[in-house]
């Protein structure tokens, strides 16, 4: 009797130990189905990028470019080339291991100096750059034709004023990182500040408010 049950015992724990793996091996596979659902998200091209924006007005090429090359086309709004290597403005990275590049990215391209004259005579009262900025990928139009002010030269009129930035707000694109109904990426409309000059503000109580 004995011997008849040992081996019904070990049939019965086969069939278990079978069942077992056969459900763990449809739940794995269940997980990795869900899992590339979300990462079959379809990426709109850029034409459908671009459709989205008409429908806002769509955007202005004198300050924004979609590629590369379209923001190299860019009108300088200082003619005055650096006298030097014009710096990157970036966020510093920590030596050592290589980094990923930290967006946004602002290449400095030409400089006008404080005092200097522009094309028609005048006197710049503050220290400006020419720059493009680069936005991360996740942005569309993800270049900008910028002017800044200069991040150490602030004073103007013999200190009796400050250097403040000016900008302007323009419609771009984000990508949200989620799908649509239709398995597209959803991209959002967001305000981007476009940096577009740099003026001289009189300190109240200057000498020289009683000229204005």
């Amino acid at each position: 009797m004995t011997k008849e049950v040992i081996p019904l015992v070990i049939v019965l724990a086969t069939f278990l130990s079978c069942s077992e793996a056969q459900s763990l091996s449809f739940t794995q596979s269940d997980v990795t189905i869900q899992g590339s659902s979300t990462s079959a998200c379809q990426s709109l091209t850029t034409r459908e990028l671009e459709q989205k924006l008409e429908t806002l007005g769509g955007y202005n090429k004198r300050y924004q470019a979609i590629t590369k090359s379209g923001a190299a086309k860019f009108s300088k709004f200082i003619s005055q080339p650096a006298p030097t290597k014009a710096p990157t403005l970036s966020t510093k990275k920590p030596r050592g291991r290589r980094q990923a590049p930290s967006y946004p990215i602002t290449n400095l391209s030409s400089v006008a100096r404080r005092g200097s004259l522009d094309q028609n005579g005048y006197h710049y009262l503050c220290t400006e750059w020419s720059a493009i900025t680069t936005l991360s990928a996740d942005y569309f139009p993800r270049y900008l034709n910028e002017v800044i002010c200069d991040a150490k030269d602030v004073g103007c009129l013999s200190y009796e004023g400050i250097c403040v930035q000016d900008s302007f707000i323009v419609n771009v694109l984000r990508n949200t990182g989620k799908c649509g109904s239709d398995g597209k990426q959803i991209w959002e409309v967001v305000s981007q500040p476009v940096r577009s000059c740099c003026s001289c503000r009189l300190f109240q109580g200057s000498f020289l408010g009683k000229y204005l």
